[in-house]
């Protein structure tokens, strides 16, 4: 694709499954330094394409030239319109693919997970749901606020306790997950009225508390924001069950 005057590519996968107008389309966002066959490998999103009948776009990042190395622009990382490459690229498979409107989903790791909250704030006129693995709502070296969502989305996220690359409850540049939820379930965006849980998942002083999940519902618009702690997780895209006791991540809540 073209793109503003820049080349873009994806990968993208369609099993013989998937049925128009029903199947669903997932877009899949790589971390910094990656591609997107290389998260397609590391994700196993193709396989489960082909067993559940949806289509899955792997996108590229452009090279960031601030650390020479491909990445998204995420709220504060400007460097290029990824936002306005992933809506013309939602739009084009809508023509091409033809999934579902109504089920049209991004997800990423990383960087990409970062982008996908980006997505959900700016492009829930396309997307219906993001999913944000070891990733946060924002990062800036200055402070700056997150604009309000432009309509309602669920949020599923997932975060490591372990993790030195996105802290669990944010450094001086990045958001805490204490924050991202609290921005996707607040009055920015799904306006959610009931909680499982009063407890914060970080603690004033900035450590990580004891609530290894929390769900708000009644939300806008049927959403629902969702997050899990990975006992023991570390900067990576895990593939194996995280419900087993005594296995690393660790989730007992979390059982896929």
């Amino acid at each position: 694709m073209t793109v503003d005057g820049v080349a873009r590519t994806y990968a993208l996968h369609v099993p013989s499954t998937f049925q128009k107008n029903a199947g669903a389309l997932v877009i899949v966002l790589h971390g910094s330094g990656g591609s997107g066959l290389k998260i397609e490998g590391n994700t196993g999103f193709s396989t489960l394409a082909d067993q559940d009948g949806c289509a899955v776009a792997y996108p590229d990042g452009l090279v960031n030239p601030t650390i020479a190395q491909t990445d998204w622009a995420y709220f504060f990382n400007d460097f290029t319109d990824d936002a306005g490459f992933l809506r013309q690229l939602i739009n084009t498979l809508q023509a091409n693919v033809e999934p579902d409107r109504n089920k049209i989903y991004v997800t990423g790791f990383s960087a990409g997970a970062l982008m996908s909250h980006r997505m959900g704030v700016q492009a829930s006129d396309l997307v219906a749901a993001i999913g944000a693995v070891e990733g946060t709502l924002s990062s800036s070296t200055t402070p700056q606020t997150v604009p309000a969502a432009l309509g309602a989305v669920s949020v599923i996220a997932l975060h490591g306790d372990q993790d030195s690359t996105v802290r669990y409850c944010g450094s001086q540049t990045d958001a805490s997950q204490e924050d991202t939820f609290n921005y996707w379930s607040g009055s920015s965006a799904n306006s959610c009225s009931n909680f499982d849980t009063s407890s914060a998942l970080c603690d004033a002083q900035g450590n990580i508390t004891a609530v290894v999940e929390k769900d708000a519902t009644s939300c806008t618009g049927n959403t629902e924001v969702k997050f899990y702690k990975l006992i023991g997780g570390e900067h990576e895209w895990y593939s194996n069950p995280m419900n087993v006791s005594g296995q690393v991540p660790f989730n007992p809540d979390f059982d896929a």
